[in-house]
């Protein structure tokens, strides 16, 4: 996120927003806006995943992010 909206940039987002999904019910749960760690390479992706993010909607996502998500 940049500036409460999405970032036109994966890797130059300011805040990731976070929410919870019940599987079973569909359920959303409330938002939790985050502050990601410094950029780096791979930095966010390894991150989210640490976060415990399993689907990830994004503007726009350069192939090696995209290849962490994949393979991590």
């Amino acid at each position: 996120m940049r500036e409460n909206r999405f970032s036109t940039h994966f890797g130059g987002a300011e805040a990731f927003a976070l929410y919870t999904v019940d599987e079973v019910t569909r359920d959303v749960g409330p938002r939790q806006v985050v502050a990601p760690p410094e950029h780096g390479r791979g930095v966010f992706p390894m991150w989210l995943r640490q976060q415990g993010a399993t689907v990830v909607l994004a503007n726009g996502m350069g192939p090696r992010a995209a290849d962490i998500f994949d393979h991590h």
